[in-house]
């Protein structure tokens, strides 16, 4: 009966000391695991740091095991890094998914603008009777901005005017070529020297509105490009022109 007694007791000196081999848990390792408790109820982090959360995980069922608590606190520590690297990857990768969101509202919102300053540009050319050519856009003035033989602006030339000053105020990256024309009648020195003030009284009229005058080009090219037969009236009316060649 005494053997039995003191094998008894042996058995059970063993159990307290396995008992004993595994510390309570530290107030370092509670700390760990309720970080990663949190973070683990995060959907965020569980979308884009898994692999981090995982690593928190296994070094904090490692801590719960600890024979020493000096090797309990240690490994804690490890495990909550790792949950604070978890949450970091997740605030990094949030916040790049925010900046690709808000690029695309960008290039969207870009891209309406375009389309407007497009659709605007269209009605304002469309105003000035603009046609596109292989030098530019050309806009053509008729004869009725001059009285015959003269180069001062009539007062009716004044819309024609605003509207093109209006149109290059808004597109300041474009120029401007402004070419006076005249009919085949009179003599060809009279007809440049005419063709020139003409040209340059549109150009005048132009900065007056405060376009820059270095984005305005005026030539006078007298009868050497008719657009329209110069043996009728109304072909020699056509010639008598200002074209307002407008480039990039």
């Amino acid at each position: 009966m005494s053997q039995f007694i003191k094998v008894a007791a042996i058995g059970l000196t063993l159990f307290l000391v396995g008992c004993a081999s595994t510390p309570d848990p530290s107030p370092d390792l509670l700390a760990a695991q309720q970080a990663y408790d949190a973070a683990k109820g995060n959907p965020d982090v569980l979308r884009y740091a898994p692999d981090q959360l995982k690593e928190a995980e296994q070094v904090l069922q490692r801590a719960s095991t600890a024979e020493e608590l000096a090797d309990m606190n240690s490994l804690a520590y490890v495990a909550n890094a790792k949950v604070y690297t978890a949450q970091a990857v997740t605030s990094q990768k949030l916040a790049e998914a925010r900046i690709d969101e808000l690029t695309k509202v960008r290039d969207s919102l870009q891209l309406e603008v375009r389309e407007a300053e497009l659709a605007s540009t269209r009605e304002e050319l469309a105003e000035l009777q603009a046609k596109q050519t292989s030098r530019g856009t050309v806009v053509t003035l008729g004869s009725v901005l001059f009285a015959t033989g003269r180069s001062e602006l009539l007062p009716g030339a004044q819309a024609s005017v605003d509207r093109l000053a209006r149109y290059l105020a808004e597109h300041s990256e474009k120029t401007a070529l402004i070419e006076g024309h005249t009919d085949n009648t009179g003599s060809e020195t009279t007809n440049l020297r005419l063709s020139q003030d003409r040209a340059d009284a549109v150009r005048l009229a132009l900065i007056a509105k405060g376009i820059d005058s270095q984005r305005i080009t005026a030539t006078g090219l007298a009868s050497s490009m008719p657009i329209a037969p110069n043996s009728t009236a109304e072909g020699r009316q056509q010639n008598r022109r200002v074209e307002i060649v407008i480039q990039n």
